[in-house]
């Protein structure tokens, strides 16, 4: 998956043509996070420098895009699809998503820079609480933290989201990756 979304974006970035690249879930998750079955660690390779090299790479290049990255939270965004949003510039949620960060019952390092990112969004006391202490966070709660851009409702998200992502598709080109 982590080498899909880096082929992915590294396509949109060399189109002219791409002004916004959209992550979204498909279901009634944005994203469960990282599959850490077995199967899956195969798919990354067989040795762990491999699994966390594709991991490294796809948080990377999300980190280096250049086009606006949106994020379209349709529901659960749990672990990497959680602490990678505060690396998107939109985050759009729907009112009955909300976010989790697992690590420290998994035993496992906060992931995808949110150690720093977290703190820099939403202060340190609101980073605690999501990153360590594991404490799910609703999407109005994200959004008072400075993580959501917007909060939308549940029965009107997809219709809204594509409002939006069209209306942000009118934005200068040769503007919008240089503003921030």
């Amino acid at each position: 998956m982590y080498h899909r979304l880096s082929v992915a974006f590294e396509e949109a970035d060399k189109d002219e043509d791409i002004l916004i690249t959209v992550l979204t879930g498909n279901g009634s998750y944005y994203s469960a996070g990282t599959d850490f079955s077995l199967k899956e660690m195969e798919q990354l390779g067989s040795s762990k420098g491999t699994a966390d090299g594709t991991y490294k790479h796809w948080v990377d290049t999300l980190i280096c895009h250049s086009k606006l990255v949106v994020a379209l939270v349709n529901g659960p965004a749990i672990g990497i699809a959680c602490t990678t949003l505060a690396l998107c510039d939109v985050v759009l949620a729907s009112d009955q998503a909300y976010l989790y960060c697992p690590f420290t019952q998994l035993g496992l390092c906060a992931e995808g820079s949110s150690s720093y990112t977290f703190v820099q969004t939403m202060g340190y006391q609101k980073a605690v609480r999501l990153a360590m202490l594991s404490e799910k966070v609703t999407a109005q709660e994200a959004y008072a933290a400075g993580l959501v851009t917007q909060v939308i409702p549940h029965a009107t998200f997809l219709e809204e989201t594509r409002r939006l992502v069209a209306k942000y598709s009118t934005l200068a080109k040769q503007v919008c990756g240089k503003v921030l």
